[in-house]
């Protein structure tokens, strides 16, 4: 995969297509300027890796990206009872190379529950992972369980991520090996992600509930929360975030701005803010195109640093670190050993001179 320097503020983005399988294409990008004049260049790094996912993240201990596999219109290589069926969550690894599915999440080493028993990868009927990341300090796949409910646009029921599950993806198969409670539920009313800090202490995402509309008029506008979880405790801070949005569905359907839709990317950049990706407008919701997106700038602390439209979008999307350039250090001789290097050198040259002579 192309690399950035230490100091490039830049992300891949995951753009996630339906099919069976489904399939990903990446893009590297890189991100300049603040407030209106944030931009973006784009790199495409290949297209249509196949099985896809929307639930991914960059592991810097060996470059690849690993992510759970996403089923939506998939049923390739799944259970025909894979709505209700946990063992169709599977860990893939991306690289230069193509896709390599390393199979099913081994939970037995929790207790499974309910009646009939099931994994805790199946707590209610369709389980989904549309957020995810790598933690740089462990290694560990750590991804969001997507509580069950409707896909309420329009005031329905609400989708809620409460746990975070570890995944160690260097066993074979992959393994769950830590489960973190939060202390309150993420609303992800339509789509979702978070990225790790470098110090693999918080996950930090931008939540979303969707406008309520009657006919043309919005009677609940949209809104977006700026939060933080703990990886180990699972305490959750949530704030308001800043971002304008539509007060009318003319404008929120031809020119919408950027409270009005859910980011399902989410990456740290290299100075230690946040780039989140908008996979699709409301527009494209509402009529099937997908042409624009949109890219925010966040600091850690939730303020606002600009955002701008991003072309294309998708049918969905994720985000994660990009793989930083690695220099190897000169190594560190010493006074003494540059004294024992320069008579070294002196004597091979002092015997090659004599030999000629």
């Amino acid at each position: 995969m192309p690399r950035c320097k230490a100091s490039e503020n830049a992300f891949y983005l995951l753009r996630y297509a339906e099919g069976n399988p489904g399939s990903n294409a990446l893009v590297k990008v890189g991100v300049s300027g603040t407030g209106a004049g944030l931009t973006a260049t784009r790199t495409t790094v290949w297209t249509g890796q196949s099985p896809g996912t929307v639930a991914a993240g960059m592991r810097p201990q060996d470059g690849y990206i690993y992510g759970v596999r996403a089923l939506s219109a998939d049923t390739s290589d799944a259970p025909l009872t894979w709505q209700q069926d946990y063992r169709a969550f599977q860990v893939v690894r991306y690289g230069d190379a193509g896709a390599q599915n390393l199979g099913v999440i081994d939970a037995s080493a929790f207790a499974t529950t309910g009646n009939p028993a099931h994994s805790i990868f199946d707590p209610s009927p369709n389980p989904n992972f549309n957020a995810a990341d790598i933690d740089p300090v462990t290694g560990y796949l750590v991804v969001g369980m997507l509580r069950v409910g409707a896909y309420g646009r329009s005031g329905g029921t609400v989708q809620q991520m409460q746990t975070l599950l570890h995944i160690d993806v260097t066993t074979t198969p992959p393994k769950l090996v830590k489960v973190t409670n939060l202390s309150a539920p993420i609303l992800l009313n339509s789509s979702g992600d978070f990225a790790i800090d470098a110090t693999g202490t918080y996950a930090y995402g931008i939540s979303y509930r969707s406008p309520v509309r009657s006919g043309f008029s919005i009677t609940t506008p949209a809104a977006s929360y700026y939060w933080r979880a703990d990886l180990n405790s699972g305490a959750v801070t949530q704030t308001v975030a800043s971002l304008p949005v539509s007060n009318n569905v003319s404008d929120l359907l031809t020119s919408p701005k950027a409270g009005d839709q859910p980011y399902g990317g989410a990456a740290q950049l290299a100075d230690g803010t946040f780039a989140f990706f908008a996979n699709q407008t409301p527009a494209g919701v509402a009529f099937g195109s997908f042409t624009e997106g949109r890219l925010l700038n966040v600091d850690a602390s939730g303020t606002v640093l600009g955002y701008a439209a991003i072309a294309p979008g998708s049918n969905s999307a994720d985000a994660t670190r990009c793989l930083t350039e690695q220099i190897d250090p000169v190594p560190s001789v010493g006074f003494w050993g540059l004294v024992l290097m320069s008579l070294g050198l002196g004597g091979f040259a002092w015997r090659r001179q004599r030999s000629r002579g």
